[in-house]
């Protein structure tokens, strides 16, 4: 049976009661509206400050901007505040793929090892799978012997419940223990589980997902 999520066990419980004692939820897209702001709005690189009445124009839009950076956060926002301080382990599930990259540069193999479940699955190479740490530890160790530049650029997440996919970039450079050039690329499609601590650890590692 699945552990319960941090969304289960601390957002809802919270959420709920929130509208029992009169507070009614809405989307931010609704909060944005209330407040004046403009959702689709770019940043302008220098913002004005805003003092007394909104410009017009270029001036009112980049004080719109400002206005919504320096807001008081969202409920929403203040909850995941809170679940961060209450939980210094808690983890967007993209940090999975950072904590790797940070690892695997640092040939760091038992930190790379602690990003998976024990029953965890990996495709070294297109059309092959191995499962489990010994048998994933393995197959890294052939890559981390690699002198190398490993490179991994966050792209989409989709994720439901305490389940999440992960599709990124990534590019390994290098040269192999007999001096030969390694150069490898390709997109994940890496599907992440969350814990019962609020981490996310691999469940299936597809680097050629793509």
């Amino acid at each position: 049976m699945p552990t319960p999520g941090e969304h289960k066990t601390v957002q809802a419980r919270i959420l709920t009661y929130a509208q029992e004692i009169g507070w009614r939820y809405v989307t931010r897209a609704e909060a944005e509206r209330r407040r004046g702001f403009t959702p689709n709005l770019t940043p302008h690189p220098n913002p004005l400050p805003v003092d007394g009445e909104r410009g017009t124009g270029e001036q009112g839009e980049r004080e719109l901007v400002e206005r919504a950076r320096t807001a008081s956060l969202y409920f929403g926002d203040l909850l995941h505040a809170k679940v961060r301080e209450f939980n210094p382990k808690y983890k967007e599930a993209e940090a999975v793929h950072e904590m790797f990259a940070k690892a695997f540069n640092a040939g760091d193999l038992e930190a790379v090892m602690a990003l998976y479940e024990p029953a965890a699955i990996l495709a070294p190479q297109p059309g092959q799978v191995v499962r489990g740490h010994a048998a994933i530890r393995e197959a890294l160790r052939g890559f981390l012997a690699i002198t190398q530049r490993f490179t991994l650029q966050a792209g989409n997440v989709m994720e439901t419940n305490d389940i999440a996919l992960l599709c990124s970039k990534w590019a390994l450079k290098g040269t192999d223990p007999q001096g030969n050039p390694v150069e490898l690329a390709g997109q994940t499609a890496d599907v992440v589980r969350r814990q019962s601590d609020g981490t996310w650890l691999l469940v299936i590692d597809n680097p050629w997902g793509a």
